[in-house]
């Protein structure tokens, strides 16, 4: 093996000087494209986007093919589809969710229910009721042959359930308007990852196209100098091979890629074939976090706790009134009656049910009992949440860390690139161990992508956990006021 590399060192002298010409600009281009600089893409100004929602995929306009005139050879192009570009910022993408999403839709008539809730218990259940009776008599002497009695009745609750019944529309609002806020969220962190998912698969397709092209090209020199019987078919067969395999894993990219496109079409309710082009990454905040500060804003913003707080308000006044209900309620009015020698009777009646046999106990065990889940409930959120704070802190944390250690070790990847790329072209290093420093670096590249990735996807995880828009991270939706409307 040490003969046949000296043997070819002196005919394999222009193919150093190429391949180092092509090592040093891909160390350009990774220096260009590196994300371990200023990572964090600066959003620019969004354009007015309008999302075609149902146009058939017939109706798309085909993209113009781009003049160039570059001989090179070209990587496969991004979409394997005619497809119309859209560029789309994450603002415009999150309006577009929360204005269009069908569930969401269905999920916002429920606020129109507990509106009505609210106007039903607004009235007094009960009417008064009016009663006529007309009785014939037959007899001897009677000076008239009919009796008549009227009487006007009208239930009286003494517990106050009125009071208790709009306390419970009140709570049955409060929980349906926190229902659509944790749907609203939900879907605004849905886009929001899917975004940011697509952002970064884009990413890793640039990485794995330039490295296709260069290797492409690097195949294609090797293959004229081999036709002029200046280096060995080994290296051709290497060169050959490397650009198969960069190749195929550029396949793979685009693949995930156009994945991603479907998945985040999935997410707005786009069935256009369109391809959506971001034009921002998600920026992390750089402030610190701990877990009391994100419990806190937990307690305060997350709409799931206050989903459950606010059931929980709802069985203490389901509660509430199956205890007052067990206090009878009086039925009392007016009443009149003209007998058949044409006496009058005036006064009034009084009735009420004597709480004997039914005093309504089951339906008080019943309504402690569903307080008592929504009680639990609520405890087994809170602590639900808690564990999803501490697992996405520690995960961001982690990231983190590992995003601060590559940082340190970018310069000196690339200058080992450099090194590798010299030595090569003095002669010094073979081709087989210059693919794979290459490869190395190329490697080295996508786990800061992926940890890039990894840790917004963590500060992602804190925002649907607190649902509070202190976070950067993404714009979410306003809050809904959970005051009862007014009638």
């Amino acid at each position: 093996m040490h003969e046949f590399f000296t043997g070819q060192r002196a005919r394999s002298r222009p193919i150093s000087q190429v391949m180092a010409l092509i090592v040093v600009a891909a160390c350009a281009c990774a220096a260009a494209a590196d994300p371990s600089g200023d990572w964090r893409l600066a959003s620019r100004p969004a354009k007015a986007v309008s999302l075609p929602a149902t146009a058939a995929p017939e109706d798309v306009p085909t993209p113009q093919p781009r003049a160039t005139t570059d001989t090179a050879p070209k990587p496969p192009p991004l979409r394997t589809a005619q497809n119309e570009l859209v560029p789309l910022s994450l603002h415009d993408a999150i309006d577009w969710a929360l204005e269009r999403n069908p569930d969401l839709a269905v999920k916002r008539r429920d606020l129109g229910i507990a509106r009505a809730q609210i106007v039903i218990a607004d009235y007094y259940p009960f009417n008064p009721v009016f009663q006529a009776t007309l009785q014939g008599a037959s007899a001897p002497g009677l000076k008239d042959n009919f009796r008549q009695a009227y009487s006007l009745s009208q239930e009286i609750e003494l517990a106050g359930q009125s009071d208790i019944r709009r306390a419970q529309a009140n709570a049955g609002w409060a929980r349906a308007t926190w229902e659509v806020r944790q749907q609203e969220v939900a879907l605004s962190v849905l886009v929001a990852r899917r975004y940011q998912t697509l952002v970064n698969l884009q990413r890793r397709l640039q990485i794995s196209r330039e490295t296709y092209s260069i290797n492409n090209r690097l195949a294609e020199q090797t293959e004229k100098l081999f036709q002029a019987n200046q280096v060995s078919r080994a290296d051709v067969l290497l060169t050959r091979l490397e650009a198969i395999d960069s190749r195929r894993l550029d396949a793979a990219g685009e693949s995930a890629y156009l994945q991603g496109q479907l998945d985040l079409r999935a997410a707005l309710g786009v069935t256009a074939a369109v391809d959506f082009v971001p034009l921002e990454q998600l920026q992390r905040t750089a402030e610190g976090w701990n877990l009391d500060s994100l419990l806190a804003q937990a307690c305060d913003c997350n709409p799931e706790i206050r989903v459950k707080q606010a059931a929980l308000n709802e069985a203490n006044s389901a509660l509430n009134l199956a205890l007052a209900n067990q206090h009878a309620n009086l039925t009392a009015g007016p009443a009149a009656e003209v007998d058949e020698n044409h006496t009058v009777f005036i006064g009034g009646q009084l009735s009420a049910p004597l709480q004997i046999f039914n005093r309504k106990q089951g339906e008080v065990r019943q309504a402690e009992a569903q307080r008592n889940k929504a009680a639990e409930d609520l405890a087994q959120t809170q602590a639900r949440i808690k564990i999803q704070l501490l697992a996405a802190l520690e995960s961001l944390n982690e990231r983190l860390g590992v995003i601060r250690e590559m940082d340190r070790e970018s310069p000196q990847l690339a200058q080992s690139l450099d090194d590798a790329g010299k030595l090569f072209s003095a002669g010094l290093m073979d081709l087989l161990k210059l693919v794979e420093v290459r490869r190395r670096g190329i490697a080295a590249r996508q786990q800061l992508l992926d940890a890039q990735h990894e840790a917004t996807l963590a500060e992602l995880d804190l925002t649907a956990a607190t649902g509070c828009p202190r976070f950067k991270t993404i714009p979410l939706p306003e809050r809904h006021e959970a005051t009862p409307p007014q009638r």
